[in-house]
């Protein structure tokens, strides 16, 4: 948990720089209005989470009937993050106001909601996309060079586990998993 904490005051101190920089570039779209809007439902509810479990821990919430006090806690969270939602959306109303993205007519065709539709749905794009990793990773596949494969020390690892390489053409036991009397180097297995 102090783990999320940190992390979390670390990105806010960061968001706030980054705000200190823009702030005059930005100036006509209200960034402290939008920055705080989605932060204070975000970062708000947080801290009132960890501000119920707190209660819980401090056994200020009980436990009543067939709930537990966590289940009591987490539904009084919830509840209370209903209310919020409420005021939260009638400051979204005044922090993104239409007026502040639409700060010019569009051009002609713009405005045709069924050129519009064609343009969501299509799909040129991706397949561009699907042709230019497809032609990259060809190119890259085709700079690589093939590694040989030293197919003897597979072939020693298999005979050492006991299992038979299919173009053998052994058809029994003529005693191969016996150690070699003429190479005192052959390790023997248990």
């Amino acid at each position: 948990m102090m783990i999320t904490n940190w992390s979390q005051l670390f990105a806010l101190y960061f968001l706030i720089q980054f705000y200190q920089v823009t702030k005059d570039d930005m100036k006509d779209i209200k960034p402290l209005s939008k920055f705080l809007a989605i932060k204070a439902v975000v970062f708000l509810t947080f801290w009132q989470g960890v501000a119920l479990a707190g209660l819980v821990h401090l056994q200020y919430i009980k436990q009543v009937a067939e709930y537990t006090a966590d289940d009591i806690a987490t539904g009084f969270n919830d509840f209370l993050i209903c209310l919020e939602m409420f005021f939260a959306s009638v400051f979204h109303l005044y922090a993104f106001q239409l007026a502040d993205f639409k700060a010019h007519d569009p051009p002609e065709g713009e405005g045709d909601v069924i050129k519009s539709l064609r343009g969501a749905a299509d799909m040129s794009d991706i397949a561009d996309d699907f042709r230019q990793i497809a032609k990259t990773a060809k190119g890259s596949l085709m700079k690589r060079e093939p590694q040989p494969v030293d197919v003897t020390e597979e072939a020693e690892e298999s005979k050492a586990l006991g299992v038979s390489d299919s173009n053998d053409n052994d058809t029994g036991n003529d005693g191969d998993d016996l150690p070699d009397q003429k190479n005192p180097d052959q390790e023997v297995l248990p």
